[in-house]
């Protein structure tokens, strides 16, 4: 799930960088439990999935900076990776 996470986070920040928005994603994280309590700065409402296994529970939080702005025009030149292609550091 962490790796699907992490996939998903990556192709929203391909899809933003052409639009001049700067994005920093944190290390995804993957909770098991019966009980699980998340503590956010503000509500937060999850997402639910229904899965052969179970609930599979999604909470996504962003924080946008004071003056955050999107450019509708595409500069196809801020596009870090074509999705699809592989990166290896």
């Amino acid at each position: 799930m962490a790796e699907l996470a992490n996939q998903l986070a990556g192709r929203m920040e391909n899809r933003m960088l052409p639009h001049n928005v700067d994005v920093s994603v944190s290390i995804p994280v993957v909770l098991r439990g019966e009980h699980v309590f998340i503590e956010t700065r503000a509500e937060l409402r999850p997402l639910v999935f229904d899965a052969p296994g179970g609930l599979i529970t999604v909470w996504i939080d962003i924080e946008l900076l004071e003056g955050f702005s999107v450019s509708f025009d595409r500069d196809e030149s801020k596009v870090a990776v074509a999705e699809g292609e592989t990166l290896i550091f």
